[in-house]
C-alpha cells in the first residue's frame, strides 16, 4: 500500500484529488477541509492526485518531488492541427527497403506509445522491435502457413462445423475472407511480400495475458505509435495478418522468445515511405445514436 499523505499546511481543501481519483481513495472534504484517505490500498499509481494539485500538498512515493514536469500548453496542438494529422495519416505499404529505421526514431515512437492510457494504469504493453530481415521473413512465412491452414480447415465441411461450435462467430468472419487468404498465399508463392511489403522493421505490441484488458492496452499504445511515426516522417501499417496468426498460433511468439504467459496483440510495419499522399478524402458520416 503506497504511503500517500496530504500536507494540511499546503492543502486548500478544494477537493481536486477526490474529484479526479479513478479509485475514489479520497473522501471529498467538507468546505475548506483536508480530504481523508479512505482506501489507499486501492491506489493504481496513476498520479492523478499529485498532478492535479496546484499546491503540492500530496506526497506519493511513486512521484517524489522533482519527478513531475509542468505541462507546456503552448506545445499542445490545436484541434485543427490534430485533425489535419488524423485526416492525412494513411497506411503506407511502399518503403525504401534499403533504409533502416534508426534506433533514435524507434525510441521516439515507443516513447509516444508508452504514454497511452491503460486499464487500471497497468502499463502492461511491451514492445518487440524486429529489424533482422531473416526474422521478418520467418514471421511472414509462419503467417502464410497459418493462412494456408485456415483455408484448408475451413474449406473442409466437418472441420468447419467443429470450428464453428468451438469459436462461433470468428469462423464466419474468417470464412468470409478465405478467397482473400488464398490470394495472399498465391502472391507469396510468386515471390511478392504481401505480409510486410518490404518494410525494414516491425514493432509488435505484446503483454502478459493476465493483464486486465491487455489487448485494449496494446492497441491504444499502437495508435499512439502510429501517429508518432507519421509526425517523424515514417510510414507504417497495421500488421493484421500477423496479429491474427499470433492469436491462433504460438509459433511467432516462440520465435521471438516471448514467455509462454505472453501474447502479441498488435503490430506495425515501419519504414521510410516511398510515396507521400498530398490529399485526404472524406469518410462516411459518423453513425450516431443520441439519447
Amino acid at each position: 500500500m503506497p504511503a500517500i499523505s496530504i500536507d494540511p499546511s499546503r492543502c486548500a481543501g478544494d477537493g481536486l484529488c477526490a474529484m479526479t481519483c479513478p479509485q475514489v481513495i479520497f473522501r471529498p472534504p467538507a468546505a475548506h477541509a483536508v480530504p481523508r484517505l479512505v482506501r489507499a490500498e486501492a491506489c493504481v499509481h496513476c498520479g492523478h492526485c499529485v498532478a492535479v494539485c496546484p499546491h503540492g500538498a500530496i506526497s506519493h512515493p511513486d512521484y517524489p518531488e522533482g519527478t513531475l514536469t509542468p505541462v507546456d500548453r503552448g506545445r499542445i496542438p490545436t484541434y485543427d492541427g490534430l485533425m489535419e494529422l488524423l485526416r492525412s495519416r494513411r497506411s503506407r505499404r511502399a518503403f525504401f527497403e534499403e533504409r533502416s529505421v534508426g534506433t533514435d526514431l524507434l525510441g521516439r515512437v515507443m516513447e509516444a506509445a508508452r504514454f497511452a492510457p491503460s486499464a487500471h494504469n497497468e502499463q502492461s504493453t511491451e514492445f518487440i522491435v524486429v529489424r533482422r530481415r531473416a526474422t521478418l521473413d520467418r514471421i511472414a512465412k509462419l503467417t502464410i502457413a497459418f493462412l494456408e491452414r485456415t483455408v484448408r480447415n475451413l474449406r473442409h465441411p466437418v472441420k468447419r462445423t467443429m470450428a464453428r461450435l468451438l469459436v462461433g462467430r470468428e469462423v464466419a468472419t474468417a470464412a468470409a475472407s478465405l478467397d482473400e487468404f488464398e490470394w495472399i498465399v498465391s502472391e507469396w508463392k510468386r515471390g511478392r511480400d504481401v505480409i510486410f511489403h518490404g518494410a525494414p522493421c516491425a514493432l509488435l505490441f505484446a503483454s502478459d495475458r493476465a493483464a486486465r484488458f491487455a489487448a485494449v492496452n496494446a492497441n491504444l499504445a499502437l495508435q499512439n505509435a502510429a501517429l508518432a511515426a507519421e509526425t517523424l516522417g515514417l510510414g507504417c501499417f497495421y500488421t493484421g495478418y500477423v496479429t491474427a496468426a499470433c492469436a491462433r498460433d504460438g509459433r511467432i511468439a516462440r520465435l521471438l522468445s516471448l514467455p509462454g504467459t505472453h501474447r502479441i496483440y498488435g503490430g506495425l510495419a515501419l519504414g521510410h515511405p516511398r510515396v507521400t499522399f498530398e490529399r485526404w478524402m472524406e469518410r462516411r458520416p459518423p453513425r450516431i445514436i443520441w439519447r
